[in-house]
C-alpha cells in the first residue's frame, strides 16, 4: 500500500459525516453519483473498459477497534473489515472501507469473507433483498485535495453492513453530468 492510499484511508476513518440535506456541495462534483442507491460499482463498470479492485486489507477486527459512530449504525460486535482501492482503466477511483458485523456473514448467499477481487457492490446488488439507509456526505481536506466522502448502510438479506468511500481525484463523481 503507497503512502497515499494510506493517508486516504486514514482521513476516511476521520470525516466529519453530515445528512445529505445539511451538507454544502461543490459545484465540482456531480451530486447524482452521490445519491446512487443502487450498486456504484455498476454506475462506475459503464465509464471503462475494466474496473478492478485492489485488496488491501480483509479481516476481523474487534469492537475497540470500531468507532462510537460505527457503533451506532452497526452494533458493538467483532466486524470484517474491507479495505480497498477501486481503480477503472488502471486509475485510482475510490477507496473503500467496509464493516460487516460478524452476524451479517452469516446465512447470506455469498461468501462475504473470500469477496477479494471483486466489487462488493456487484455482490451484494446481485441478491434481491438489498436497501440503502444512513446516507451521509463529508469533506476530506489534505494538502492541496479537498475530496468528497460518502458512507452508507447497505441492508443485505435484512443484515446491514457500513459502507464509506472516498472519493479520489480521477473519479468520474468530479466530472460534471447531464441528468435526463
Amino acid at each position: 500500500m503507497t503512502e497515499l492510499i494510506s493517508s486516504y484511508i486514514t482521513a476516511l476513518k476521520n470525516v466529519h459525516w453530515q445528512d445529505i440535506d445539511k451538507f454544502e456541495l461543490s459545484s465540482s462534483v456531480s451530486l447524482h453519483w452521490l445519491l446512487e442507491k443502487g450498486s456504484l460499482s455498476r454506475r462506475f463498470a459503464e465509464k471503462c473498459e475494466n474496473l478492478r479492485v485492489e485488496l488491501l486489507f480483509n479481516e476481523i477486527i474487534t469492537p475497540t477497534q470500531v468507532t462510537t459512530e460505527e457503533k451506532e449504525l452497526l452494533s458493538d460486535t467483532h466486524c470484517l473489515l474491507r479495505e480497498v482501492v477501486l481503480l477503472g482503466d488502471d486509475k485510482e477511483w475510490i477507496v473503500g472501507r467496509t464493516l460487516i458485523p460478524e452476524a451479517s456473514l452469516k446465512e447470506q448467499p455469498h461468501n462475504l469473507l473470500q469477496q477479494g477481487s471483486i466489487p462488493l457492490g456487484l455482490t451484494v446488488f446481485s441478491v434481491e433483498d438489498v436497501s440503502r439507509d444512513a446516507l451521509q456526505l463529508g469533506w476530506v481536506e489534505l494538502p492541496n485535495q479537498r475530496l468528497i466522502a460518502r458512507r452508507s448502510r447497505l441492508w443485505m438479506n435484512k443484515k446491514p453492513m457500513l459502507v464509506a468511500e472516498l472519493f479520489l481525484p480521477d473519479s468520474p463523481v468530479y466530472v460534471a453530468e447531464t441528468v435526463r
